[in-house]
């Protein structure tokens, strides 16, 4: 099999900009999850004897429970290969350099920071004194585990 480098290196940003993603969703759905279920639970008909069936109001409940350990099981998949590919992008000899950056600026309503290099990055709540790798393309992206 013949590899480019930077189609590897391109797959390798991809995904680390999914797993990013993905982050974010794991931790943001169980709050919106409980907004719905409150929301469903208050509008719900009670169950009497007469029609103590399930409710549509509990299978919604029961999709959002799918829906959260799916998530968590895409994160864990998605986080394997991210580390199959950057074995790959090892391999193929990609040069990797690993920096520090300086965040100029962050915006928490929307969750991103403007870095010294003019680039914007989206992280979450945690992005002070983060490792960074600047791809061939000069992307920079958080190497640390928790970003």
């Amino acid at each position: 099999m013949f590899l480019h480098s930077r189609d590897v290196m391109a797959a390798f940003n991809a995904q680390s900009n999914l797993v990013s993603e993905l982050r974010q969703a794991v931790v943001q759905f169980p709050r919106e999850k409980a907004l719905r279920i409150f929301q469903l639970q208050s509008d719900a008909t009670p169950l009497d004897p007469a029609h103590a069936d399930v409710r549509p109001e509990d299978i919604e409940i029961m999709r959002l429970d799918d829906i959260e350990t799916g998530l968590n099981e895409s994160l864990g998949r998605s986080e394997q290969t991210l580390t199959v590919l950057s074995n790959l992008v090892r391999a193929t000899s990609v040069r990797q350099t690993i920096e520090r950056t300086r965040i100029v600026s962050m915006d928490a309503e929307r969750g991103s920071a403007q870095l010294e290099d003019g680039l914007e990055r989206s992280f979450g709540q945690r992005l002070i004194d983060r490792r960074f790798i600047r791809s061939i393309d000069g992307r920079l992206h958080c190497i640390d585990s928790h970003c």
